[in-house]
């Protein structure tokens, strides 16, 4: 679970926090929503919209009947633009929900280390010889040389 503004600095906002593993969730029902659900009937009404089946046939002797069919041609351009603009936003709201929850979890374990938990990480390292136990390599092989 992460938290925001436990120090004094965001004291005036209040606190957030965020629940990973329903982040995640979420990120993974909108992307099944998306492909499942959404994707195959808006790809059928994109295709009877942008095929001419839905479009009013134009007659001469009711202009009438022009005007309503511009602006119904006009509704249904902007119906397929709609819905290609929200498949793109379920899917780019799903990337920024994992984009948050990975990390937030990266943070939030960098966040929860403890002093023992550093000094523990610390102690597995394989360790360092004592000043005096070092050998200094010979001066000519610390020069550099000219190519």
């Amino acid at each position: 679970m992460g938290r925001l503004g436990d120090d004094d600095s965001t004291s005036g906002y209040g606190s957030l926090e965020v629940d990973l593993a329903g982040l995640a969730d979420f990120a993974r029902v909108l992307r099944e929503e998306q492909s499942q659900r959404f994707a195959p009937v808006a790809t059928t009404a994109l295709d009877v919209f942008q095929s001419g089946q839905a479009t009013v046939l134009a007659d001469p002797a009711f202009a009438e009947l022009g005007l309503a069919r511009s602006a119904h041609q006009l509704s249904l351009d902007q119906a397929v633009q709609l819905l290609s603009a929200y498949s793109v936003a379920m899917v780019a709201l799903a990337d920024a929900a994992d984009e948050v929850a990975n990390r937030y979890a990266g943070s939030d374990a960098f966040a929860e280390a403890t002093i023992a938990d550093v000094g523990g990480q610390l102690s597995q390292m394989p360790s360092i010889p004592a000043p005096d136990q070092l050998t200094i390599p010979a001066r000519d092989q610390l020069t550099r040389r000219a190519v």
